[in-house]
């Protein structure tokens, strides 16, 4: 018999042991995502991979919301395309 479980009883950890998931880095995983995409600079760069470690610390360490998600990701990318502005 299948278990039903509640989504927001889990967080990441507990799907990606349950699932046996792991993270990969591999560029080539979803090549689509990657194709014909405007070159970046070095300091968009950053900034992207700022907003991904801030995400993947969060969903890492608590539970995740939209409120999260807006503070750790969203709001620092539009701060720096100048959004406030």
């Amino acid at each position: 018999m299948t278990a039903i479980i509640q989504a927001n009883k889990l967080n990441i950890i507990d799907v990606e042991h349950k699932f046996s998931l792991n993270q990969t880095d591999d560029i080539q995983f979803f090549r689509e995502w990657f194709d014909n995409l405007p070159e970046i600079t070095d300091i968009e760069k950053q900034v992207l991979d700022r907003a991904k470690a801030n995400y993947l610390n969060a969903i890492k360490h608590r539970e995740i919301s939209e409120n999260l998600v807006k503070m750790t990701v969203i709001a620092p990318l539009l701060a720096w395309a100048n959004f406030y502005q």
